[in-house]
């Protein structure tokens, strides 16, 4: 149960888009109180554990997905995504 304006965080360890990106739009066409919390300013803009990672908001797009792929990034494929439910 997800409280209104609560977060959730959906992350897989993966680069395919039907484990990441089409779960949440599978989701959110379902869930349709649910959003896509695309504000970056509250992230950290550095990270040091990756040497061709240093700009944590460079890696969301504009639909508000976290992506790394291993050959451009140095570290694991992976997918994130931040939820909110809306207020009532």
């Amino acid at each position: 149960h997800l409280l209104p304006n609560g977060i959730l965080l959906y992350s897989v360890c993966s680069t395919e888009p039907e484990e990441g990106e089409e779960v949440v739009r599978r989701f959110l066409h379902k869930e349709r109180e649910f959003f896509i919390i695309e504000d970056t300013e509250s992230l950290p803009s550095t990270y040091d554990e990756g040497p061709a990672v240093n700009n944590l908001r460079e890696l969301i797009n504009d639909e508000g997905y976290f992506r790394t792929y291993p050959h451009r990034h140095d570290v694991d494929g992976f997918f994130a995504v931040r939820l909110s439910r809306k207020g009532i």
